[in-house]
This record gives C-alpha cells, structure tokens and sequence, in this order.
C-alpha cells in the first residue's frame, strides 16, 4: 500500500500542472469549428463528437498516468506481461474489424505475437534501441498498433481477393489443387498491397511530414539525429512487421475458407 500511496504522489504534481494549463483547453475551442460545420450542414454527429473528444480526453489522461508507473517499474516480468496484454488487445480488436471470418482471435494474436517478438527481440538483442520500459514499450506499442492495422487489412483483401478470382480458385481445385496453392497467387497481391502503401509512406518521410516518433523527440529537446535514428529503426521495424504479420495471419487464416472437404466455402465469398 505504501508504495501505491508513494507512486500517486509522484503522478500528482504532473497531473495537476496538466490540468490547470489553460493552454490545454484553449485547444478544445478548435472544436468549436468542428461543431460549427457540423450544424451547418446538419451531419447531426454533435453528441458523437462531443463524446468521442471526451473520452480521447479521459482516454489519454489514464495512459499518462498508467505510463508514469509502468516506466517506473523495473521488473522485466511485468513489461513482458503488459506487452502481452496490448498484443492481445490489439488482437481482439483486428478480430472484429473482421465481419465475415470468424474464430480468428487465435491466429491473429498468435501472428501479432511472433511478429512482435521476433522484431523486439532483435532490435534489444543488437541494442539497437535502449532496453528501458520508456523504449520497448513506446517502440513496442507502434509496431503493434501497425501490425494491428496489416492484419485486418490482411483479412479485408483476403476475403476481397477470394471474391474477385472466385472461379480460378474454384478451377484449381477442381483440377487438383490444394486449398493452398488454389490461393497462392492471392497471398502474394495481398503481401504486395500492404507493402506498397508502407514503401510509399517511407519515400515521403522527411520531405512531406516529420514522422511522430522523431516529432515527439525533437519537440521533448532531443538531439534530432538521434531522433532521425530511433525513427529510422523504427521504419524499418514497421515495415518487416507489415509483411510478416500479413503473411502470418493470411497463413492461419486462410483454411477457415474452406470446408473439411477443400471445397471454398461459398456463405463466405456470396454473404
């Protein structure tokens, strides 16, 4: 209890510097412009941006806080655990972004998890990025937040691909073919669309926007080729992270389009 009590002591004086700068909510009357166009042309989305912004609020103010004791905690157990707790809700949220697949939780989790690992495990392993909570988790929570993203896009161009080229799987079964190699052509355009838009996103870094991890440190009074570091192992995290959580998790899931006989389940690709 003790050390509960200390650690709320040492949140307090930030969260009440936080709160009682008027800087903070003069930026909620940036709002105000939102609600005015929203009147204007009757979108009639008032109460969902009243709500949405408020619960971002409460959202961020709660993370602030939760990361102000996790960094404090020196126990590589409990970082893996909460590392672990974000995979797995990380994973329950691409599982309901998925609509048509069902029972994919498992896949998409196990997918995100030896992504995860293995890129993490590197970059700590060749010290790369430092191996305090403050960076493995930070690093950590983008490469899963982007994993997150590949895996239900992974899914939605899966099931859009199956669709589209409906009967040329359908003949390469009827000719033989395993429910893998029937979809073989497909796990590589899906492979290729979630790495063009990440290469592309690479060729404008520097030039069109300053990425947020390198933002966030130089605007902290970090040296900026320190920043321009982080953020370049970083890119390079994401990018092998979006291909390799998209071939997992396409791998896992792809056999839920077929029934026991090999035969494409039709309910999928005719809703």
């Amino acid at each position: 209890m003790d050390f509960f009590i200390e650690k709320l002591n040492e949140i307090k004086p930030g969260l009440t510097l936080l709160i009682t700068d008027y800087r903070l909510w003069l930026s909620f009357l940036l709002l105000g412009i939102l609600s005015l166009i929203n009147y204007l042309i009757k979108m009639q989305l008032g109460n969902e941006i009243l709500y949405s912004s408020f619960r971002g609020f409460i959202q961020l103010i709660l993370v602030g806080l939760a990361l102000t004791w996790i960094f404090s905690i020196k126990n590589p157990l409990a970082i893996i655990g909460i590392f672990m707790m974000m995979i797995l809700i990380a994973s329950r949220i691409a599982e309901k972004r998925s609509q048509q697949l069902r029972h994919v939780f498992l896949p998409i989790a196990l997918s995100l998890s030896i992504t995860c690992i293995l890129i993490m495990g590197f970059v700590t392993l060749t010290k790369s990025i430092q191996t305090s909570p403050e960076y493995v988790l930070t690093f950590g929570g983008m490469l899963i937040g982007n994993c997150m993203v590949a895996s239900s896009l992974a899914l939605d161009r899966m099931l859009a691909e199956v669709k589209l080229k409906e009967e040329q799987i359908l003949l390469y079964l009827s000719l033989g073919a395993s429910p893998y190699q029937a979809i073989q052509p497909i796990l590589r355009s899906c492979l290729k669309t979630a790495l063009i838009p990440a290469l592309d996103n690479t060729k404008a870094l520097g030039i069109i926007v300053i990425p947020g991890l390198m933002s966030g440190m130089i605007i902290a009074g970090a040296d900026p080729m320190n920043a321009v570091k982080n953020q370049i192992i970083l890119i390079n995290m994401i990018l092998v992270g979006f291909v390799l959580c998209n071939l997992l998790v396409i791998l896992l899931c792809y056999p839920k389009l077929f029934n026991k006989a090999q035969q494409l389940k039709t309910v999928l690709v005719n809703p």
